[in-house]
């Protein structure tokens, strides 16, 4: 018997599960020092819920308590130039919104404050100041008076007094689909922004759409338990007391951008309904799963194998693949805090291209195709024999 289930978004009460998994990894940028480590990480269990109403999806199975973000927290990406031209890109989006008048940008989830960084230094000196916040940030808050300032804290009206004046754009990369209330989150910092003023808001946030346009399976994971559809990311917005600007599919359809304000808009009247593309997936995904596990199986018989990409979909990919390290002999990230260390659960250990062609690896499967062009390109500079193999789902795979 199906369970209906409260949408944590619409409140509809006809949302049901249609995709369950056993002993996932929590955290899937937590990297280990050991393959011991590795093995006792923390694990949890999905329940992907989805609402017919509003098209939000969910895990339902969620435990919040498992979830505690900390320094050992890795999730850099702008190790490759690709990405970094890309927040080179959004950044000068959110530069042309502030206009000649410049002020102060807050940032909810920073990280290690890069990308706060990188948009201050793209103003003109001293028209644009930064403060982030972020339970992961390891580094000091910084001196008085910097142009960026990060905090170990989470942003709300108890750290509001850690701003140097009025913020003039709230910005929220990849945060809020680590949130299991949503709306809730989007009240807090609309609540914790000053009242009676107009304060631009930024949020980025995986696409739905995009994972099931894909049979993307490695893109459903637990540390992810929020996955928006456009009208659950506008119908969340609203909710939570924002007024929509626009919402625009990013990096190559994998992201949605949206741009808002604090106030109201009308929801949409007749939201579509994504679930048949949901029920789809879900009967898919073992179809998917044993289509690259079959792949890998082949490409071993060449030489060894690895998995390019050592964050959430490569670490997703290889516990549902090769949870038992038969198949791939490790993962290549150039990220260089994951190098030398190992994966949850499955211990692959994780190294650097050099170090894979050392190791024999003919075989390289790219977790990313968007940067196809720059893995090639990596290993050809490295005199390196192997083919670099991009994973674009089972529904990609089959028209290629």
């Amino acid at each position: 018997m199906t369970v209906a289930l409260r949408c944590p978004v619409c409140e509809d009460c006809r949302a049901r599960v249609v995709l369950e998994r056993d002993r996932v990894p929590v955290f899937l940028n937590r990297v280990y020092p050991s393959p011991e480590q590795a093995r006792l990480a923390t694990a949890g269990r999905i329940e992907l819920a989805s609402c017919p109403s509003c098209g939000f999806t969910f895990n339902s199975a969620f435990n919040p308590g498992l979830t505690q973000y900390g320094p050992d927290y890795e999730n850099d990406q702008s190790h490759s130039p690709l990405f970094a031209a890309y927040l080179q890109k959004m950044a000068a989006r959110i530069l042309e919104r502030l206009g000649e008048a410049g002020g102060l940008v807050v940032e909810v989830g920073c990280g290690q404050g890069g990308f706060l960084k990188r948009l201050v230094g793209m103003g003109s000196t001293g028209r644009i100041s930064g403060v982030g916040f972020d339970p992961s940030f390891r580094g000091n808050a910084g001196p008085a008076g910097a142009d960026v300032i990060c905090y170990a804290n989470t942003f709300s009206r108890a750290t509001l007094n850690l701003l140097p004046t009025e913020p003039d754009v709230l910005l929220a990369r990849h945060v809020i689909e680590h949130v299991p209330d949503p709306v809730g989150f989007l009240r807090s910092c609309v609540d914790a922004l000053p009242a009676g003023r107009s304060v631009s808001l930024f949020l980025e946030t995986p696409s739905m759409e995009w994972i099931l346009e894909n049979i993307a399976f490695f893109d459903v994971f637990y540390e992810h338990c929020s996955y928006f559809s456009k009208s659950a990311l506008i119908v969340a917005a609203s909710m939570g007391g924002l007024c929509v600007r626009s919402v625009q599919r990013v990096f190559g359809g994998q992201y949605y951008f949206l741009e808002a304000a604090s106030g109201h808009n009308e929801l949409p009247l007749d939201p579509p309904n994504i679930m048949t593309e949901i029920e789809r997936f879900a009967a898919a995904e073992m179809g998917a799963r044993q289509y690259w596990r079959t792949r890998i199986a082949e490409a071993n018989k060449r030489g060894a194998v690895a998995v390019w990409g050592a964050a959430a979909k490569g670490m997703t990919f290889i516990n549902l693949l090769d949870p038992d390290c038969e198949l791939v002999e490790g993962m290549i990230d150039v990220n260089p805090r994951k190098q030398g260390r190992f994966a949850p659960l499955t211990a692959h250990p994780i190294y650097s291209l050099d170090t894979a062609l050392q190791r024999g690896v003919k075989t390289a499967f790219l977790m990313n195709p968007n940067y196809l062009n720059e893995v090639r390109d990596m290993v050809r500079h490295a005199n390196g024999k192997m083919e670099v193999i991009p994973v674009q789902g089972w529904g990609c795979a089959l028209h290629n």
